[in-house]
C-alpha cells in the first residue's frame, strides 16, 4: 500500500489530483484509512471548486453544477461530513435535494434520465452521513424497490400494429431510423422496432424483429440502442430479437 500512496502523492499538484472528483475520492480514502497527510490545500481546493460550480453559469445561463455528475456530490457529501465542513456539506445536500425527482430517483446530471447507479450512490452517501431517516433517503429506497422488482409488460401485436401503454417505440426500416411513436405504431412494413418502457424513466430497452434487421447494416441500429442506454443509466435488459 505504501507504493500506491507514494504514487498518488507524486501525482498530486498543489493539493489536487486533476479535478474535483479525483481529489475528493483520494482525500476521502486517505481519511478513512487514516493516512498521514496535510489535508489543508486539498480541502481548500474542493471548497473553492464547489463555490465555483454553484456560482458560475454556462453559455445557456444555467449553473455549472447542472452538468456535474450526481456521484461527484454523493462523495462530496461524505467527505465534507468527515471533515466537519458544515457549510459545504449543507450546500452539497441542497444540490442533491434539488436534483432528486418526485419518484425518489436521482439523474446522472441535472434534468437527465434517472436510474439505479446515481440513485444508489446518493443513498450510500446519505447512509454514511447518518440521514437514513430523511425523506430524501426513504424516497430513494422506495424508488429502487419499485425499480428492482418491476413487472415489465410485453407489447401486444394485432393487425400489423404494436401496442404498449406508456412506451416509446423506435422504428427501423431499411436499416435506418425513420422516427419514433408513443404507445402504438404500425410495424408491419418495418425491419423491426425498439421498445423503451416506460418512456419517462426507462426500465427496459428491447428490440423486436419484424421482417428482419439486416446483419450487414446492423451498425446503424446499434448506436441508437447504445445512445439510449448510455444516457439513461438505467437497468439495461439484454436486447432480444423477437419474431
Amino acid at each position: 500500500m505504501k507504493s500506491i500512496i507514494s504514487f498518488l502523492l507524486r501525482k498530486m499538484e498543489n493539493g489536487k489530483w486533476k479535478d474535483f472528483f479525483n481529489t475528493e475520492y483520494i482525500i476521502l480514502v486517505f481519511k478513512m484509512l487514516d493516512i498521514p497527510y496535510n489535508y489543508t490545500s486539498s480541502l481548500e481546493y474542493l471548497k473553492a471548486n464547489l463555490t465555483w460550480m454553484i456560482s458560475e453559469k454556462d453559455d445557456t445561463g444555467a449553473p455549472i453544477y447542472y452538468k456535474i455528475p450526481t456521484y461527484y456530490f454523493a462523495y462530496a457529501l461524505v467527505l465534507f461530513k468527515e471533515f466537519n465542513m458544515s457549510e459545504e456539506f449543507n450546500a452539497t445536500l441542497k444540490i442533491l435535494q434539488e436534483r432528486q425527482y418526485n419518484t425518489g430517483a436521482f439523474p446522472y446530471t441535472q434534468g437527465s434520465v434517472a436510474g439505479i447507479t446515481s440513485t444508489s450512490r446518493v443513498l450510500w452517501a446519505l447512509e454514511k452521513v447518518g440521514l437514513v431517516d430523511s425523506e430524501m433517503y426513504k424516497k430513494g429506497v422506495s424508488y429502487l424497490r419499485k425499480l428492482l422488482f418491476a413487472d415489465i409488460p410485453e407489447p401486444r401485436l394485432a393487425n400489423g400494429k404494436v401496442f404498449l401503454e406508456n412506451s416509446t417505440l423506435i422504428l427501423i426500416q431499411d436499416s435506418k431510423y425513420i422516427g419514433n411513436a408513443t404507445n402504438s405504431a404500425v410495424v408491419s412494413t418495418l425491419d423491426g422496432y425498439i421498445v423503451i418502457y416506460p418512456s419517462q424513466y426507462p426500465l427496459s430497452i428491447e428490440a423486436y424483429e419484424v421482417h428482419g434487421f439486416r446483419p450487414e447494416k446492423n451498425w446503424i441500429v446499434l448506436p441508437i440502442i447504445l445512445a439510449i442506454g448510455g444516457v439513461a443509466i438505467v437497468i439495461f435488459k439484454k436486447v432480444k430479437i423477437k419474431r
